[in-house]
């Protein structure tokens, strides 16, 4: 309709879109990364900052996965993506349905309103579903997805004690905090902080 110039200038703003959410996303991974070695999960290096408060070596590392995973189909890399996130899914249903039975007295924002047989229940399309999709897949998305859960559990028992160390250093951080601002009663009726 209006020409070849209006396609090559929605190309040319369509690629730049894709250089700015891949910045982004690159953004949001580092910091991951940098974030864990803070904690201690991850080598020490991911979380040296340069002169300039970037984290050199985490961008490293991630541009180093992209990398790799650009040299796979798109197609396979697609597959392998809706792969692991079916597995995720399937962990949280599991986790959802055991917290029910194992820790019913837990607060929790917002709960289902069935009991433990009606939900799982509900689930059972949704999980039945979740696994036919997986075995569409092919073995090599099969062997990388159970590859993926093998290294992700045996990750956490190697720093199982840190990562529950750092949890509850937080918890302590958060109710030390919480409790300094929680203005109390003083028998003079004027209000005191903790």
């Amino acid at each position: 309709m209006a020409g070849k110039w209006l396609g090559d200038w929605t190309v040319f703003a369509a690629g730049i879109s894709n250089l700015a959410l891949y910045q982004a996303e690159l953004s949001s991974d580092v910091f991951k990364i940098y974030g864990m070695a803070n904690k201690g999960l991850l080598p020490k290096a991911l979380g040296v900052r340069s002169r300039h408060g970037t984290p050199t070596y985490s961008i490293i590392v991630c541009t180093m996965v992209v990398i790799c995973f650009s040299t796979s189909h798109f197609d396979r890399l697609i597959e392998m993506l809706n792969f692991n996130y079916a597995i995720a899914l399937l962990m949280e249903y599991a986790a959802f349905i055991k917290l029910r039975i194992t820790r019913p007295d837990i607060p929790r924002p917002y709960k289902v309103p069935l009991g433990t047989t009606g939900c799982i229940i509900v689930l059972i399309p949704t999980v039945v579903g979740t696994i036919i999709v997986m075995l569409l897949a092919s073995y090599t998305t099969m062997i990388m997805g159970i590859l993926s859960v093998v290294a992700s559990t045996a990750f956490y028992k190697v720093f199982e004690k840190r990562i529950l160390e750092t949890y509850t250093q937080q918890q302590q951080h958060a109710q030390q905090h919480q409790m300094e601002e929680v203005p109390l009663d003083d028998d003079d009726g004027d209000m005191e902080l903790i």
